[in-house]
C-alpha cells in the first residue's frame, strides 16, 4: 500500500497547516510531517500490523493536529529582527539629523540639496527595507550569474567614463560614476553567494572556473583605480569561502594571491606609496599628503565632552559630511556623542554576527555573512581612520556619512538580511519548496 498520496495523510497535514499563519513554510512543514508519518508507518509494518492499521496508528502517534499546528505556528512565525531594524533606523536618522545641523548652520554652499538628498535616501531606503523583508531572498539565487556579469559591465562602463569621457565633459562628473563603482562590492557579494552554493568544491574543474571568475573584479577595480571597493570585495569573498566550509588551502591560495597583488600595487604605484608614507609620517608633511591627517589630529587633540558646535571655519569639512563625518561630529558635538554612536555600531556588529546561528538555509547564511562583512569592514575601518589609526580612504561610515548610492545599498543589504532572518526556519532552496 502506497501512502505517498494517501487522503488520510493529506487531510491530517492540511489540518495541521491550517493553524500555521506563515504560508511560505507550508511546503517544508508538509514534507517534514509526511517523512515522520512514513517512518512511523514503516515501524508498525515491521511489527506485523496491516497497512490500514499501521497508517491509523502512525497518524494518531503524531498527535492532535491542533496542538501540532499551534506549536509549528510558534516555530515558524516569520517575525522580523527588531534589534537590527531599530538599530538601522536609529543610525539612519542620526545621519539625517547630522545633515540637518549642517544645513541649519549653512556650513556648505549646497547644504540644502545635501539635506534633501539625505532625507529622500532615508525614506526610500526605509521603504526598500520593508519591501525586501517581504521579498523571498531565495529568488535572487537563480540570477547570481546575471548579477555578477552585470556588475562587471557596470565597473567597465563607469571606469571608461571616468577615464575618457568625464574629464572632457561639462555635464558628466567622474565622482558620480566612482560612487557607482563603490556599490558594486554589494552586488558581487550577493552574486557570489549564489554561485558558490552551486559549486562542488570536490570538482577540480569547478574550482578552476571559480579561480578564473573571481579575480576578474580585482583587475577591473585596479583598472578603475578604486582600491577601496577592491578591499571590501576581497574581504567579502574570503568570508563567503569560509562559510562554504571548504578546505583551508582553497582559502589560503586566494589570500596569498590578493596580498601579493595589493603589495605589488602599492610598491609599483608612486601615488599609493606616497599616501602610505604620508599616513605614517603625516606630521612631516603638514601641507601635502599629510594635510588632512594633521587637521584630524588637531580635532582629536581638542576634543570636548559636548563639542564646539557646528563651525563654518572648520577647514577640512570638504569631507566632513562623507568619510570624515565621525571626526567632524567629534569636533561639533563632542566625544560623548561619538561614544554613543560607536556603541550603537558595536551593538549593530554583534547583532549581525549573531544572526547566522538562526539561519537554516546555506544560501541565506552566506548572504548574511557576506553582507555583514561589508558593514563590519566599513565600520571598523572608518572608525580607525577617523582616529588617524588607518590611512585615509573612500570608506564611509554606513548610514551616517553622506552618499546616496552607498546608503541606498546599505539599506538594501539590511532588507536582504531581514528577509533571510524572516525565513530563518526554512532550509530548502526555493525550487524545492514549491
Amino acid at each position: 500500500m502506497s501512502i505517498i498520496n494517501n487522503s488520510k495523510i493529506a487531510n491530517y497535514i492540511k489540518d495541521v497547516c491550517s493553524y500555521i499563519k506563515y504560508k511560505e513554510c507550508h511546503h517544508e512543514v508538509q514534507e517534514e510531517l509526511r517523512s515522520h508519518i512514513e517512518d512511523i508507518y514503516d515501524e508498525y509494518i515491521e511489527q506485523g500490523e496491516s497497512p490500514s492499521t499501521a497508517l491509523d496508528k502512525a497518524i494518531k502517534r503524531m498527535g492532535n493536529s491542533h496542538e501540532i499546528g499551534t506549536k509549528l505556528n510558534m516555530a515558524h512565525k516569520g517575525s522580523p529582527d527588531w534589534i537590527t531594524l531599530i538599530l538601522t533606523l536609529i543610525l539612519v536618522n542620526t545621519g539625517v539629523i547630522f545633515m540637518y545641523f549642517i544645513k541649519s548652520n549653512n556650513i556648505l554652499e549646497n547644504s540644502n540639496r545635501l539635506f534633501c538628498n539625505t532625507l529622500k535616501t532615508s525614506i526610500i531606503g526605509t521603504l526598500l527595507i520593508i519591501i525586501l523583508f517581504y521579498f523571498d531572498y531565495r529568488k535572487l539565487q537563480k540570477y547570481s550569474h546575471h548579477i555578477f556579469i552585470g556588475s562587471l559591465i557596470l565597473i567597465f562602463l563607469c571606469s571608461y567614463i571616468i577615464r575618457y569621457v568625464a574629464p572632457s565633459s561639462t555635464i558628466l562628473c567622474g565622482d558620480n560614476f566612482r560612487q557607482i563603482i563603490f556599490i558594486t562590492p554589494y552586488l558581487f557579494i550577493i552574486s557570489l553567494c549564489g554561485i558558490f552554493e552551486k559549486i562542488s568544491f570536490k570538482n577540480k574543474y569547478e574550482i578552476i572556473k571559480l579561480l578564473i571568475l573571481c579575480p576578474i573584479p580585482l583587475f577591473l577595480f585596479i583598472k578603475a583605480e578604486c582600491i577601496t571597493p577592491l578591499l571590501i570585495y576581497v574581504v567579502g569573498f574570503i568570508v563567503i569561502l569560509m562559510c562554504c566550509k571548504i578546505k583551508i588551502k582553497f582559502i589560503l591560495v586566494p589570500i596569498f594571491f590578493i596580498t601579493s597583488l595589493l603589495s605589488g600595487l602599492i610598491i609599483i604605484e608612486p601615488y599609493h606609496c606616497a599616501r602610505l608614507k604620508a599616513f605614517i609620517y603625516f606630521k612631516n608633511d603638514p601641507h601635502g599628503f599629510g594635510y588632512l591627517n594633521n587637521l584630524m589630529q588637531n580635532t582629536l587633540n581638542f576634543m570636548k565632552p559636548f563639542g564646539n558646535g557646528f563651525c563654518k571655519s572648520h577647514s577640512f569639512l570638504v569631507d566632513g559630511h562623507k568619510e570624515l563625518a565621525l571626526n567632524y561630529i567629534t569636533y561639533s558635538l563632542g566625544w560623548i556623542t561619538l561614544i554613543i554612536i560607536i556603541c550603537l555600531f558595536i551593538v549593530f556588529i554583534f547583532r549581525l554576527l549573531s544572526i547566522k546561528k538562526f539561519i537554516n538555509n546555506n544560501y541565506g547564511k552566506s548572504l548574511v555573512c557576506g553582507l555583514s562583512s561589508i558593514f563590519i569592514v566599513k565600520i571598523i575601518y572608518n572608525i580607525f581612520m577617523n582616529f588617524n589609526l588607518l590611512p585615509l580612504s573612500g570608506i564611509s561610515i554606513p548610514f551616517i556619512s553622506y552618499g546616496v548610492p552607498e546608503n541606498l545599498f546599505n539599506m538594501l543589504s539590511i532588507g536582504i538580511i531581514l528577509s533571510v532572518y524572516r525565513r530563518r526556519s526554512l532550509s530548502l532552496p526555493l525550487q524545492n519548496s514549491k
